[in-house]
């Protein structure tokens, strides 16, 4: 998207006097999206008009999503990221494993669930099959359904979704980003902040990432122990 973005009168070289500090970081850093949403927020639906066409292409996965329900007000999709199934010992620490609490929490914050939709990797089944298990512990009559299908279709179930949770993921971030038109609620991460100089700060990296767009409601969560849960007044 950056190199359309570069083409635009705003952002041509031969303006560049009249850029405003963030259009400079864009134009100069193109992957600064990956850092700080603020960056390049103002051009985000013009991001939409470029990109949602490739999306909404694929009408037979579009199809499957919405027979799963995804678009009822009582459904929320939820996706699962369990990087050490999936990746092993070359998974990113920065993407990180959300606690259950997050879950739970997400359920309470939404009041109305009575389905929800649990996105997972094949390598993950077992992960997922343990949130499942405690999700029905949390609500008894929760009826949980487990996508777990192509990449494609798995990205439209989230894209078509009226309430999606997302985890600390990219691919799920682009599915809430993108499919703003069928969202009503984008459930999103976010992790407590800490000093800077705590090495749990580097999982803070997905709170700059956070739109600030009426749709999007932070559920706030940490990754500390019991003891620092209390003291930074998390309780659960």
């Amino acid at each position: 998207p950056f190199e359309h973005l570069e083409a635009e009168a705003d952002y041509s070289v031969e303006k560049a006097t009249s850029f405003t500090g963030s259009e400079c970081f864009l134009r100069d850093s193109p992957n600064a999206f990956a850092q700080d949403f603020k960056f390049y927020e103002q051009d985000a639906d013009r991001i939409r008009e470029w990109m949602c066409p490739s999306v909404e292409k694929h009408e037979k996965e579009a199809v499957r999503a919405m027979a799963l329900g995804v678009d009822d007000d009582n459904t929320v999709v939820f996706h699962l990221r369990f990087a050490g199934a999936v990746e092993g010992w070359f998974a990113d620490p920065t993407y990180h494993e959300l606690p259950m609490t997050y879950y739970t929490d997400v359920l309470n914050r939404h009041g109305r669930c009575k389905r929800a939709v649990l996105v997972h990797e094949p390598k993950s089944k077992t992960n997922a099959a343990e949130v499942a298990k405690r999700l029905k512990l949390a609500s008894p009559s929760l009826e949980i359904v487990m996508q777990c299908a192509s990449r494609c279709e798995d990205f439209m179930v989230m894209y078509k979704a009226r309430h999606l949770a997302l985890s600390v993921s990219t691919f799920a971030w682009w599915a809430g980003f993108l499919g703003n038109k069928s969202k009503q609620t984008v459930y999103y991460p976010k992790h407590a902040e800490v000093a800077f100089y705590n090495p749990r700060s580097l999982k803070c990296w997905y709170n700059k990432l956070l739109p600030n767009e009426a749709m999007y409601c932070p559920i706030e969560y940490t990754t500390g122990t019991s003891a620092l849960k209390k003291k930074s007044g998390i309780h659960r």
